[in-house]
Formats: C-alpha cells, sequence, structure tokens
C-alpha cells in the first residue's frame, strides 16, 4: 500500500510526495549519492555511475548497498515506487542486450541517470527488470512507479504482462493496484463529488435540508483499499485551494495525505500483520528539498540535496526514526 501525489505552488515550486504504507518494518534512512559515484547492482555487481547527484529514503544494508523507494536529484527529477501486487510482472530469463536490474533498483537507476520525464521514458526501455530478490528483506516486492520532473510532466511506469508500459499521468496521483488505467476509468463513478454544501429539496410539502456541512462530499471513499484512496487523493488535491508559496504547498500536501495515512491496526494484512503509514516524504523538486515525518513523529524534518557537497567520495545518510517529544506550555 501506499499514496503519491504531486502538486504546484503559484510561484512555480514543483512536489511529488508520497506515503510509505507497509507491514515490514522499514527503518527509513535518508540517503544522499554524490556525483560520479559508483554504485553497484545487487546481483551482477555491475557498477552504475551517478550522473546526478540525488538525494532519497531507503534503507542501508550490509555492504553499503542502498535500496531506495523515493527520490529526487539536482536537476528536479524525481521518482517513487509503490506497491503493485497481482499485477507486477518480472523475468526470469537474462536478456543480452538490456541492463538487467532488479524492481527495487529502478529508482535509484533513474535518479543516477535521468534530467527529466521524457529522458526517463528513453531509460527505461534499456532496462530490463529480473524476478531477483532481496535476500535482506526475504521477498521482491511487486513495484510500479510514478515519475516526474520540475517541468510538471508526469507518468507512471508499470510492469505488466505486456511488459513495461508507460502512461501519462495528468492528474498526478498513484496509489497501488488495479492498472492506472482502471483508476482513471473508475473516477466517473465520482463526477459529481464536490466541496458544496448540497441544496435543500422539496418533496411534496416537506422540505429535506442536508445535516451538515460536507454534503457535497457524500460518496466520497473513506476506506483504506487502494482504489478509495485514489479517489480520494484526487478530490482532496484538485479541491484544495491554489497554494501560493513553498510552505503553503507543503502544508497543504502533508494535509492532503494525512486523509490517507493508515494508523497502527486499522489494515492488518492475511499473515496477521500491521500494515500501516510508517513515514511521509514530500520533494521540492525545484530546491532539492526533502521533507518528512514519521508514524512516531509528527514534526517535519528539512534535508536539502544543495547544501551537501555533491562532488564527494562517499554517500551520507541521516537517521530518520526519531521518537517524538511533547512538551507542555508554561
Amino acid at each position: 500500500m501506499c499514496t503519491s501525489v504531486t502538486l504546484k505552488t503559484q510561484d512555480g515550486n514543483h512536489f511529488l510526495a508520497r506515503t510509505m504504507d507497509f507491514s515490514l518494518i522499514l527503518n527509513p534512512t535518508a540517503i544522499m549519492y554524490p556525483r560520479k559515484y559508483n554504485w553497484k547492482l545487487y546481483h551482477d555487481k555491475q557498477s552504475i555511475e551517478v550522473n546526478f547527484a540525488f538525494l532519497g529514503v531507503g534503507q542501508k544494508f550490509n555492504g553499503n548497498y542502498c535500496a531506495f523507494a523515493d527520490g529526487t536529484n539536482e536537476k528536479g527529477f524525481s521518482c517513487a515506487s509503490l506497491y503493485f501486487p497481482g499485477y507486477a510482472t518480472y523475468s526470469d530469463k537474462e536478456s543480452n542486450s538490456l541492463l538487467n536490474i532488479a524492481p527495487y533498483e529502478v529508482v535509484p537507476y533513474l535518479l543516477s541517470k535521468c534530467e527529466s520525464v521524457q529522458d526517463a521514458i528513453k531509460k527505461i526501455k534499456k532496462i530490463h527488470l529480473m524476478n531477483r530478490s532481496l535476500d535482506e528483506m526475504k521477498l521482491l516486492p511487486p513495484l510500479h512507479w510514478i515519475v516526474t520532473d520540475k517541468s510538471g510532466d508526469c507518468i507512471v511506469i508499470e510492469p505488466t504482462k505486456n511488459g513495461l508500459e508507460i502512461k501519462e499521468n495528468h492528474i498526478g496521483v498513484m496509489t497501488n493496484s488495479p492498472e492506472f488505467n482502471w483508476h482513471m476509468t473508475n473516477l466517473r463513478n465520482y463526477v459529481g463529488i464536490n466541496p458544496l454544501k448540497k441544496k435543500e429539496v422539496t418533496l411534496g410539502n416537506i422540505t429535506f435540508k442536508p445535516l451538515s456541512q460536507g454534503s457535497g462530499t457524500l460518496g466520497l471513499p473513506g476506506d483504506f483499499t487502494s482504489p478509495s484512496r485514489f479517489v480520494k487523493t484526487v478530490f482532496a488535491k484538485y479541491a484544495s485551494i491554489d497554494c501560493k508559496n513553498e510552505i503553503e504547498g507543503v502544508t497543504n500536501i502533508f494535509h492532503i495525505l494525512e486523509a490517507v495515512t493508515i494508523p497502527k491496526g486499522n489494515v492488518i494484512t492475511e499473515y496477521n500483520k500491521i500494515d500501516y503509514t510508517q513515514y511521509t516524504s514530500c520533494f521540492n523538486l525545484d530546491k532539492g528539498i526533502l521533507y518528512y515525518k514519521t508514524y512516531d513523529n509528527s514534526q517535519l524534518t528539512a534535508i536539502s540535496l544543495f547544501n551537501e557537497n555533491l562532488d564527494s567520495d562517499d554517500i551520507k545518510s541521516w537517521n530518520m526514526t526519531f521518537k517524538q517529544n511533547i512538551n507542555f506550555c508554561n
């Protein structure tokens, strides 16, 4: 599970944000890869050079290997991976002409190599997704990806039985299964939803008034399934007032995603594991800033890519899992 949304402010700041909903404890870490740094594919150990420094959220494993879930690079290009169970299809056979990589390596590969969405469309056609698990996590995550840049272009990349499918995403929202086109069709069921209070209706000689404000949203789904989170996030994004600047944009994004964050215990997997929102991240693509909060700390923290040495010889990381302190006012 996960929900992702893009947003643009009136003064031209572009954002990509997401919730990370998962039942496996991730212990997220913010990680910066500098220019010219060489990271290696998990299985083939092939070296991948970082052309554009990037900042993302992921996990560090033994041997300095990092698996990324989302991030942005110095060119204002950004992407995030979201769960795609029941639909994601990978290959068991290696390609002789394409780069063989695991699904969890798509995010760092694109961030390392791409300046724009159009660049990513070209690069994604040169990779071959392999059915290779990450031993430390003991699973192969079924994934699809939302990709955007500071021009506002946005696409979805989905590995299905038909191959790697690239779909334009003009609304800038993505969740999980089913396929993206299904979600877009499903939106037609909710075209009557709006922020306005419904008008009173007279039947015979009796007038019925709405019970409360918000009656225009009656029928908006509130459950945690991916179709419902998709619809609710689209509504929240497009019903929200325009944000003038970065601070308003960041504030609005976190409020939009609060509507689809999952408290512990509200969703239990078939393996009796608690699926919940472990962190929420928001990237300013124009300024290279990561804003985030975690389940245990609702205080927003910011890390700036451009405050770091982008020509460093090694990666840099930040622990994101601090507990929240509560301070009482005197």
